[in-house]
Formats: structure tokens, C-alpha cells, sequence
């Protein structure tokens, strides 16, 4: 039978609309079913385990036509009275398999207690590991955890262990006081009677089968999508949990790419621009393509040293002007994008270079140049105890400690006026101190000697 027809069928008996297109490989749907004994609770006039059993037999019925889609079924509470680990994979996960998950829900009675922590533990062996799937648990129960569990604990542990996605939680009937247990656990709805059940049912089954795509738009100064080539992380809002890290990117009409997230999650978005921006609470709109709209003019700013003379490894800390709230620590001889504003800077020379309110320009490059040390020889003749000091304008900073240890070193350092500040080691007179200056300049070599 053709997809569109099998589809359409699906469509009649429930009511729902999705789509067909760019279906994932293989969607792997775990029911979990509370069968505790207060599934004999009376509903309008109804067992809440009749409606259940009911329910959840038309929807594997139509499931089963849907291409690329597995289900199993977990019951717990059904064998024992009084048991905290009562919880079984009854039906496990193969195509064509309603017909048995239809044949256990018909026997199934209710009997025992609610050990849903210990169920969802549990469920992470039920589903095949290393296959290219999407797994989904829907957890249906009218009751609250019994066993001392933390339902909420297990279901992040899944989905950050990757096992399962977000699970979804429908209650039979839950107490508003006690909704909140749930909502952590994963996307939860509430079913005030069998009616609304049913429509629930519809609507996860179709965020579960619909493809939702998300657009990001990273504007520039101008307001448009012209922004890209940029980390993007995706965390759900409420737990913190990261879902997707992408790399943003145009497509080939040079627009911003769409691609498939999962519907069900509330996401801060974060675009890891220097610094980076958020875009937070952002609720999709499940089987339609959803447009994001993110705010980020970026320039580059490049930090140049020209010369024959180089420190190693030169460091270049970025601040954001008038604070020290660190952004970055760029590579001397390198060009970054930064967001459009003004910055401070400290180039990690000997002493310390530092560039204030530096400002970077949408689509424009903001060069700094530093610059180049001179070469410092020292000579010491003996041992000595004290520092080099930078003499600018009167006032002395220090630069860099004296090893006593060492006869002879090299140092790159800035140009400036500097001085020796010393004394033999072991001499038990301060007034043996001695000073010496000299003058550094850019590219040239200065040696100097000290001795007593």
C-alpha cells in the first residue's frame, strides 16, 4: 500500500494532521502503562483502564500503517500487589506487532503499586542501542510515584545518557496538586476524561510523527539573515539539558538552512557569537517550519605585533569595555568576529599592553597593532636578589623577578625605560642595594651586566 494512502488512514481514524515528508529512519514509540491498582478508579462512568486499554489498541492499530515506526509496550503494576519492582517489557519493539501489544492489553488487570522511577530504568534496556533511531517513551498513568523513586532524576539520566528523547507524560485524571512531579519528567498533559484523552493522544502521537524544522535568522546591523558560521546550542529551559549543537549555515540561495528539531522541548538557544547571545523560552510549533529572529551585527577585530622580535605564544585577553567580564583570549597575529561594540584589551606582553575602548564595526575590521619588544641580555655576575622595574613618567611598576639562581637569560620586553633593582644574595644590609637603568627599543638587543 503507498505511503500517502497508509497515512491518510492513519488521518481518519484520528483526526490528525502531519506530515509525510522527510520522515526519520526509524521512530521507535515505547508505551508505558500504568496498570496499578487505581486504574480501577471510575472515570465518567468508565474503568480508567478500559479507557486505556481502548485507547491505546486504536492507536497501535493505526500506528502499525505508518512506515518506519516500531512500538513495544511496558506495563508495570500488573503483577503484584505490593511489589516496587513490578514492571515488564511485554511487548518488545519489531514491525507488525499491534496485533500482540492488542492481545496483552486485553488481559491486562489492575493490582499493584506505582514504581515509575523503576519502570523507566527499566526501559532503558528495552530499546536497541548503536541503531540510527529516534526513540520516544509515552508514559500513561493516573497515579504518582509509590516506591520512593525519582521519576524526574531517571528521565533526564535518560535523555542525557542520549537513550531516550524528552519522554512524553499523560495523566488519567491528575490531581492539580500533584501535577507539578510531572512536568518535570518530561512533556506532560492531563487528561480530564476519556475524550480529552483521546485528543491527547492525538496530539503527541502527531508531535512525535510530524517533522518540525526551525530557522534560524542571526541579523545584522540591517536586520537581515546575513549572519552565519556560528555555534549554536540548543538546551531545554526548564532542566538545562543541551539537545543539539549545530554550526549555523546558509543554504545554497544564500538564506538561513532549516533543519529538523523535535517539537516537544521549550529551548534556550544560545549563538556563541563573541560574546555570545540568548535567545531564551522559545516554544515550537509542532509540523511547521518555525522562524527565529537573533540579533547579531559582528566586525572583526584583528591583533597584529609587526617585526622581527616575537614572543612565544602571545596571548590578547578581550574584555567588554569598562568591565573585566572576560570574551575571549585571541592569539596575537590573528583576526576574531566579535559582536559590534567597544572592548578593552590586554596583550599579555612584558609589561602588560593594554588597549582601551577598542570599537568594532559591523563588516568592518578593526586592526590594532602592538608593539614589537626589544631583546634584553642579562649578564649576572654572582648572585642577586631583587626585580626589574618599568620607570614611566616617575612611577616604578614592576616587570620581573631576578633568579639568583641563573647567570645569564634572554627577555623579550617591551620598549620603555626600565631598572635593576638588586642586592647580593646573602648581603645583610639593605643599603647594598643596587640600580641600574636602561632603555629598551623595538627590534634591537640591549645587554646589560650586573655586579657588585
Amino acid at each position: 500500500m503507498p505511503k500517502h494512502i497508509l497515512l491518510l488512514f492513519f488521518l481518519v481514524l484520528f483526526g490528525t494532521e502531519m506530515s509525510a515528508q522527510n520522515m526519520p529512519e526509524k521512530t521507535r514509540i515505547l508505551f508505558v502503562l500504568d496498570a496499578s491498582g487505581s486504574m480501577y478508579g471510575k472515570w465518567q462512568g468508565k474503568l480508567k483502564m478500559s479507557s486505556a486499554k481502548e485507547i491505546l489498541s486504536n492507536l497501535v492499530d493505526s500506528l502499525e500503517q505508518i512506515p518506519n515506526v516500531e512500538m513495544a509496550l511496558r506495563v508495570y503494576g500488573h503483577q503484584h500487589k505490593q511489589d516496587c519492582e513490578d514492571t515488564k517489557l511485554e511487548v518488545g519493539f519489531k514491525p507488525g506487532n499491534s496485533q500482540p501489544i492488542k492481545d496483552v492489553l486485553i488481559q491486562l488487570k489492575p493490582k499493584g503499586r506505582t514504581p515509575i522511577a523503576y519502570s523507566l530504568e527499566q526501559a532503558a534496556t528495552d530499546f536497541s542501542r548503536g541503531e540510527n533511531a529516534r526513540n520516544i517513551i509515552i508514559l500513561i498513568t493516573d497515579g504518582v510515584e509509590e516506591c520512593d523513586g525519582d521519576p524526574c532524576a531517571l528521565s533526564k539520566k535518560l535523555q542525557e545518557n542520549h537513550v531516550v528523547l524528552k519522554p512524553f507524560v499523560i495523566g488519567l485524571g491528575i490531581d492539580k496538586g500533584l501535577t507539578g512531579r510531572f512536568k518535570c519528567m518530561g512533556k506532560f498533559y492531563n487528561a480530564s476524561s476519556e475524550e480529552s484523552f483521546k485528543t491527547i493522544m492525538r496530539v503527541v502521537v502527531s508531535q512525535v510523527l510530524d517533522n518540525t524544522t526551525i530557522q534560524i535568522n542571526l541579523l545584522d546591523e540591517d536586520n537581515q539573515p546575513t549572519e552565519t558560521n556560528v555555534g549554536m546550542t540548543f538546551s531545554d529551559a526548564e532542566t538545562g539539558f543541551g539537545w543539539y549543537h549545530f554550526v549555523h549555515t546558509l543554504d545554497e540561495q544564500k538564506k538561513p538552512d532549516k533543519f529538523v528539531v523535535e517539537a516537544s522541548p521549550t529551548y534556550n538557544i544560545k549563538i556563541h557569537t563573541l560574546p555570545p547571545v540568548y535567545k531564551r523560552n522559545v516554544r515550537l510549533t509542532s509540523g511547521q517550519n518555525n522562524e527565529v529572529d537573533i540579533k547579531v551585527p559582528q566586525g572583526e577585530l584583528k591583533l597584529s605585533m609587526i617585526g622581527s622580535m616575537y614572543y612565544k605564544s602571545l596571548k590578547c585577553a578581550v574584555y567588554k569595555s569598562g568591565t573585566r567580564e572576560l570574551i575571549n583570549v585571541q592569539d596575537i597575529n590573528t583576526a576574531e568576529k566579535y559582536l559590534v561594540g567597544k572592548y578593552d584589551i590586554e596583550v599579555f606582553t612584558l609589561p602588560v599592553t593594554t588597549i582601551n575602548e577598542v570599537e568594532v564595526f559591523a563588516r568592518n575590521i578593526t586592526e590594532e597593532v602592538v608593539q614589537n619588544p626589544g631583546q634584553l641580555v642579562v649578564n649576572y655576575i654572582g648572585a642577586f636578589e631583587g626585580a626589574i622595574y618599568e620607570n614611566k613618567n616617575g612611577s616604578v611598576q614592576f616587570v620581573k623577578r631576578v633568579d639568583p639562581g641563573i647567570r645569564k637569560e634572554i627577555v623579550y620586553i617591551q620598549p620603555g625605560n626600565y631598572l635593576f633593582v638588586v642586592r647580593t644574595s646573602g648581603a645583610t644590609k639593605t643599603l647594598y642595594s643596587n640600580r641600574r637603568e636602561f632603555i629598551i627599543h623595538s627590534n634591537n638587543t640591549r645587554t646589560v651586566t650586573i655586579k657588585n
